[in-house]
């Protein structure tokens, strides 16, 4: 147990490294920034912490696999310790519980990225649909002003109905 525990460790650490790869993310939508800009590296950040999550959850699997054998023997233990006073080791399910805390905490991070990325482009679609409306607002308008002045001020005189023949 002790060398699976050892194996789920290094794999808590790189899983941490790759969601906080992520966080800048975050700020950046807030800002206004552009979410789909060319190297900005989300594509492949995002794939770094599934992986990392992927690796996580196979390596805790493994041990619920493995302590699921284990399970009423450590029981057993536990309950006899207790009773007699001992002290029982509970590391193996702390370093377990420490991985599922950070699966559930890459879950979380991967959704609200994915939230706030589909709203940071949905404001920055609503801002070009504004300056579009905007400017076809303008040539409607200058349409309009231009037919006015033309008509108003540089329409052909209307001729006199009246022919005077001399």
């Amino acid at each position: 147990m002790r060398a699976r525990m050892d194996s789920i460790e290094p794999n808590v650490k790189a899983l941490a490294k790759a969601c906080e790869a992520l966080l800048p993310f975050f700020s950046a939508y807030a800002s206004g920034a552009d979410p789909d800009a060319p190297g900005s590296g989300r594509a492949r950040l995002r794939q770094d912490v599934e992986a990392a999550h992927k690796r996580l959850r196979e390596s805790v699997s493994d041990f619920w696999h493995e302590a699921e054998t284990l399970r009423v023997a450590k029981a057993a233990e536990f309950f006899l310790k207790s009773a007699s006073g001992g002290k029982a080791d509970g590391e193996g399910t702390a370093a377990a519980k420490t991985a599922m805390h950070m699966h559930q905490h890459a879950l979380l991070l991967l959704h609200y990225e994915e939230e706030a990325y589909r709203a940071a482009r949905a404001r920055r679609k609503a801002g070009w649909e504004a300056w579009v409306w905007l400017a076809f607002g303008g040539l409607v308008a200058g349409a309009l002003l231009s037919y006015w002045v033309t008509s108003r001020f540089w329409a052909a005189p209307v001729p006199d109905p009246i022919i005077r023949l001399k």
